[in-house]
Formats: C-alpha cells, sequence, structure tokens
C-alpha cells in the first residue's frame, strides 16, 4: 500500500516517467519497507530458537521466511508489475493527498454549502 502510494505521487513528480517513478518510489519507501520487515523479522526470529514446542519454533521459522517473501515481493516484483502493466490509477490526480494536494475543495465551510464533487454531480 505504502509503495503503491508513493508510485501514484512520484509519477506525477516524474511527469510520467514510469522508469524514474520507480527508482524515486523505491529509493523512499523501499528503504522503510525493507527497515519495517527487518525489524518484524529481528522480533520473530528468537521463536524459532528459544521456543520449546516444536510447532512453535516452527511457525516462528515459518512467519520469518514469509515476511522475508513479502519484503521481496513488495520491493522486486511490485515496481515490475507497476511497470509492465502502466495501471490507470496512477494516472488519476484525484488519489493524491500529498503536499500538492489542495484539500480544503473537499471540506465543508457551513452547514449549507456542499461540498464540491456533489455540485459536480448535480452540474
Amino acid at each position: 500500500i505504502y509503495l503503491l502510494s508513493r508510485i501514484c505521487e512520484e509519477f506525477h513528480a516524474q511527469d510520467g516517467d514510469w522508469g524514474r517513478t520507480n527508482v524515486a518510489a523505491l529509493t523512499t519507501t523501499g528503504k522503510a519497507i525493507m527497515f519495517t520487515a527487518s525489524i518484524m523479522v529481528i522480533g520473530i526470529l528468537p521463536w524459532y530458537f528459544m521456543s520449546g514446542l516444536k510447532f512453535m519454533a516452527d511457525m516462528g521459522l515459518l512467519l520469518v521466511l514469509i515476511m522475508l517473501i513479502n519484503m521481496v515481493l513488495a520491493l522486486v516484483v511490485l515496481p515490475l508489475i507497476v511497470w509492465l502493466l502502466k495501471p490507470t490509477f496512477v494516472t488519476r490526480d484525484d488519489l493524491l493527498v500529498g503536499e500538492g494536494a489542495d484539500l480544503s475543495l473537499y471540506t465543508v465551510q457551513d452547514e449549507k454549502s456542499e461540498p464540491p464533487l456533489a455540485q459536480a454531480v448535480r452540474a
């Protein structure tokens, strides 16, 4: 989710270049994904060595493997799929809620006014 969100933001910042979009998203969010997965692996790995029950030890090892596989898939396969398929939701401007988005358009100022999306639907 975090990487896809960052890809959406970077697509507009990189002027629609899919290659630079993936590189920029991976150099920023990729570090956080790797750090989070590493912390999870470090926390779960002792189950394998410290558990007296074989089932719990096996589950600890399995969870570590799942976390590592998930990290590799998120950092390698997901950007590859985005680069190959070029999904249309990445190009949409209405999904951006970062620094460049004007969120005041989606807030109601008083009880009588309607949000801009409701006004656009009626027009």
